[in-house]
């Protein structure tokens, strides 16, 4: 389990309760699907602000 050295039994215990929490426990998660991937989670969500923030301005008549 990664994380903090000092939460080692409490990650242990969460990774029992929990099982999607443990390393490997998700396939997609396992294989480190890398920067491109974050990358583009990371502008979808960039966008979606930004398309609410415009459509909250416009709604508003600032």
């Amino acid at each position: 389990m990664f994380g903090l050295p000092l939460f080692g039994d409490l990650a242990a215990s969460l990774a029992q309760a929990l099982p999607v929490l443990g390393v490997g426990g998700v396939p997609f998660l396992a294989d480190g699907p890398g920067w491109p991937v974050g990358l583009a989670v990371t502008a979808a969500w960039a966008g979606a602000v930004w398309f609410l923030a415009a459509l909250l301005l416009v709604r508003r008549d600032v």
